[in-house]
Parts: C-alpha cells; structure tokens; sequence
C-alpha cells in the first residue's frame, strides 16, 4: 500500500497567490497616488485663502496694495512658514506652493503706473487638474473671485 500523502500548495496555486497580490498592490498603489494628489491639491487651495486672507488683512488700511511683492509678503508674516522651503522669513525670498513650484505675488498696477485695489497671487508649474480645481472654487466672496487661470 502507497498512500500518496502530500502536503504543501502546487506552483499553479502559488502563481495564482502572487498574481493576486500583485494585482491588490497595483489597485494600492493607485489609490495612494490619488489620495496624495488630492490632498496636495486641497493644501494649495488652503494655501491660496490664507495668503489672500493674510495679504487683505495686512493692506486693510490702505486704498490699495501698492508695494506688495514677495519680500513683502513674507517679512510681514503673509506667507505660511511652511511655503518658505524650511527658511525663516527673515531669510526667505522666494514662496513655494504645495506642488513645489513658486509663488508669485505683486501688486497689480496697469501700465499707466496707477496701482488698483486688487493684488496677483501666481501659482507656476501646475498640474491640469490643479488649475481646474483652482478654476472651480467657490471663494464665496464676491471681492475674491479668480480672475484668471493660465495653463
């Protein structure tokens, strides 16, 4: 009498282990990668409202924002730390967004030189679908709509 005992899994069953596993890291992997781009994303909306919030507060006073550059901004607490690339604003001259490209804010003057009551925040280096979601923010405030969006 043989008794064919055997233990174990055959190599088809261990292929079809893997294949599964692998197809669950791919579907995993996917996912992750949109999760961060829509927080990363949600952060630069973030970062938008408080620069525009922190740069009306700092220019309440006056009829316009003539003056207003990026040194500025930063040196009067304007700018999250965190848009700064680990510098001090004492240090800081140039502003990252939250997809790591500059930031450009300036007082917007017309080409005669006179200085109106509105302010450009330039986002650089942005994905199609950031600027659709920039495009497409509700700001709720009539005096913050989004001027323009360049692609």
């Amino acid at each position: 009498m043989n008794k064919n005992n055997q233990m174990g899994r055959s190599m088809v069953e261990m292929l079809g282990v893997l294949a599964i596993i692998g197809v669950l890291l791919v579907g995993g992997i996917a996912g992750y990668s949109k999760a961060m781009e829509k927080f990363k994303i949600g952060k630069l909306l973030d970062q938008l409202v408080m620069i525009i919030t922190n740069v009306r507060t700092l220019y309440s006073g006056q009829p316009n924002y003539e003056g207003l550059n990026n040194v500025v901004a930063i040196q009067s607490g304007a700018i999250p730390t965190e848009m700064l690339n680990g510098k001090s604003s004492t240090v800081a001259t140039e502003i990252y967004h939250a997809l790591n490209g500059e930031v450009a804010i300036d007082d917007y003057s017309s080409s005669d030189g006179i200085h109106r009551a509105h302010f450009s925040i330039v986002f650089h280096d942005l994905p199609v679908n950031a600027c659709v979601a920039l495009a497409s923010v509700d700001f709720g405030d009539a005096n913050s709509v989004l001027s323009s969006v360049v692609i």
